[in-house]
């Protein structure tokens, strides 16, 4: 984006697409100020230029190389050994609005000079609190197989490849009352459990213990959403007898299968058992100075924060698989639809709900985040493109 051309935020209308703790606060989506296209005048085609694409916080040029150095610049480098006791990066871009966070004052300034030019608008609002929407234009039409259309022609083909999947996916927090001195050092677990697309009945879960998740956030002003680029650690913990090093114990699990009703065919209420004790492998804990890492996987209480009904529809080809889930989240989490793009350069089994694709093209591993380098760039190069192409839908929509 040009120094001197000049953005505002316009105000995010549709406040019901927002979690219901946002709702009752001003947001706004940065966007350039431009004139509408005369009648019969084609709008310029969005080209990306690697080597400006993309402004600094401070200001600065950076190119597509500057998302992947500031997710490894957040998450550090991992060890090697950690890498082999289980803990795998993954790197996905969500495809949102994001919002920046209004102030009623703010109002009046805009009301005299709202435009500002890309070095004020990071001064003035960098700092401010910042929401990811993943309502956007377009949404329902453009999950419908953008990798294998050159257009978005309505009615649309029929969809080609695609794989669905339905699961839950449960989140747990380390129990305060149970480990009143030490929860902080236990990370956040969650849990998928797909659901027999033909019993409807419960499949055994996948368990990942975080070891940590970072976000950056590219705003594209002259197209009509943004991206959120995520790099997140996770170790993968399994239902067994011996927990030694780490995992659910399986009369654990029995247990809370019994006081849970995760059953869709037989549940009305869906609920979960308050209560689940995990074995943490000792390298997932943060040290203490007080309070040394155990040699073994130690038993600790975890409480159950919340449950979401996922349907996922993927696609896949040339090591991305372009994902759309819709997503129940009860009372608190409300109903929404994400649409993201993964990247998948290595081989790995195809399960939407754990996160992964299926296999890949690459016999490298991207699990070290510094072996990604090219393919990296081409992943964000491709994520800009998707986004690009909803503006194409947009103007096809928009035209006599």
């Amino acid at each position: 984006m040009d120094n001197a051309k000049k953005g505002a935020l316009f105000p995010f209308s549709e406040g019901s697409a927002l979690p219901w703790t946002f709702r009752n606060q001003n947001w706004g989506r940065w966007k350039l100020v431009t004139k509408k296209p005369l009648q019969g005048i084609s709008r310029p085609k969005f080209a990306i230029d690697t080597f400006d694409i993309i402004r600094r916080v401070d200001g600065g040029r950076g190119s597509l190389e500057t998302v992947r150095e500031a997710l490894d610049q957040m998450g550090g480098n991992i060890p090697q050994d950690i890498r082999e006791r289980g803990l795998a990066t993954e790197y996905e871009a969500i495809i949102c609005h994001l919002l920046y966070s209004i102030n009623t004052d703010d109002y009046n300034i805009r009301a005299d000079h709202y435009e500002l030019d890309m070095p004020s608008f990071i001064q003035k609002f960098h700092d401010k609190p910042r929401i990811l929407c993943n309502a956007f234009p377009g949404i329902p039409v453009f999950a419908q197989d953008p990798i294998g259309r050159s257009n978005f022609e309505i009615p649309a083909p029929p969809l080609q490849g695609a794989s669905s999947k339905e699961y839950f996916q449960l989140r747990f927090l380390p129990s305060p009352w149970s480990n009143p001195t030490s929860f902080e050092r236990y990370p956040p677990v969650r849990m998928t459990v797909e659901i027999d697309s033909i019993a409807g009945t419960p499949h055994t879960p996948r368990i990942f213990a975080l070891g940590s998740e970072c976000n950056a956030d590219v705003l594209l002003p002259r197209l009509p959403c943004d991206l959120r680029f995520v790099r997140r650690d996770e170790c993968l913990l399994h239902v067994r007898d011996d927990t030694e090093h780490g995992g659910v114990d399986s009369r654990e699990w029995a247990r809370f299968m019994t006081e849970s009703h995760l059953n869709p065919s037989q549940n009305l209420k869906l609920r979960a058992s308050p209560k689940l004790q995990i074995h943490i492998p000792p390298w997932m804990v943060l040290p203490s100075a007080w309070a040394p890492t155990a040699p073994f996987a130690a038993p600790i209480d975890y409480t159950f924060t919340g449950m979401e009904y996922r349907r996922v529809v993927s696609l896949e080809e040339k090591g991305y698989v372009l994902s759309r889930t819709v997503v129940e989240g009860g009372v608190s989490g409300g109903r929404r639809t994400e649409v993201k793009l993964q990247y998948v350069p290595f081989s790995r089994s195809s399960d939407p709900a754990n996160g992964h694709g299926s296999e890949g093209a690459e016999a490298s591993s991207p699990s070290d985040p510094l072996s990604v380098g090219e393919g990296f760039v081409a992943f964000v190069n491709k994520a800009i493109s998707f986004v690009a192409s909803v503006d194409s839908f947009l103007g096809r929509k928009g035209s006599p």
